[in-house]
């Protein structure tokens, strides 16, 4: 560490005799103080003692505050269980400042900054989604997920296990699925479905019994060559069933039913 510091020398204003002001800058180099090796110790031996990854193998030696003061810090020489050697400050192994060489520190750094290598995977992206609508109130579809109690099974929450789980069986173009509307995402109920066989299951879909045959509001459109609309406009105005779906959009045939 280098600190600079300005020997300042003012005996007077410039001129009338009086000599010019002294601003000549002197550095000054401050190092740690070395460790006194031969410096006996007193008190309790840590040596054997273990601090999660270091163990302590002998005293290092006290670190003296400043010059002539008698007080310091005292380290001890210590085994990592990487296979290094360090040298500790006693306190910082008592208050846990320093468990290990170092490698603990580097270890996490890595692992926070190393991906699972799925991020552009279109499973990304839905994992993503089934925890933003399950967990995060902010979401539009909370209210439909996790507002009415839906949620992720513990396992669920690392994206990991989710890939692990459902990569297998996953193909483009497929839509996560549970098979019961009430219950969360885990992977006894969740499935890939289409997403035509996923709009069937929506909680808010519309069913019409017509023939013994219960469809969507949506497939008896199909049937008449008419849209979802269309049906819907005429249930809510007082149609039968058996009208809504029978009755063909103005200027077009039913092939069939």
């Amino acid at each position: 560490m280098i600190l600079a510091c300005e020997n300042n020398s003012s005996r007077g204003p410039v001129g009338a005799g009086f000599p010019a002001l002294n601003t000549t800058s002197k550095r000054i180099d401050i190092m740690p103080a070395p460790l006194d090796t031969l410096s006996p110790f007193k008190g309790q031996s840590m040596v054997g003692q273990i601090f999660q990854r270091l163990t302590v193998t002998s005293y290092a030696g006290k670190r003296l505050l400043r010059q002539g003061y008698e007080k310091g810090a005292i380290y001890w020489n210590c085994q990592c269980s990487c296979g290094n050697t360090c040298t500790v400050a006693g306190s910082n192994l008592k208050l846990k400042k320093q468990v290990s060489c170092g490698c603990w520190k580097d270890e996490n750094t890595v692992k926070r900054s190393s991906t699972h290598g799925h991020s552009r995977h279109p499973l990304y992206a839905v994992w993503c989604c089934m925890i933003q609508r399950c967990t995060n109130p902010s979401d539009k579809a909370y209210p439909n997920y996790g507002g009415r109690g839906i949620g992720i099974c513990e396992r669920w929450t690392t994206f990991e296990h989710f890939w692990d789980d459902m990569a297998a069986t996953w193909k483009q173009g497929l839509w996560i699925e549970r098979k019961n509307n009430d219950l969360g995402y885990s992977p006894e109920n969740c499935v890939w479905e289409t997403p035509l066989i996923q709009s069937k299951n929506k909680r808010n879909n519309t069913y019409v019994t017509f023939q013994g045959e219960r469809k969507t509001v949506t497939e008896w459109a199909k049937k008449i060559r008419g849209n979802t609309g269309l049906v819907s406009y005429r249930m809510l105005h007082g149609w039968t069933p058996e009208q809504a779906v029978t009755t063909p959009p103005r200027g077009r045939k039913v092939t069939s039913l």
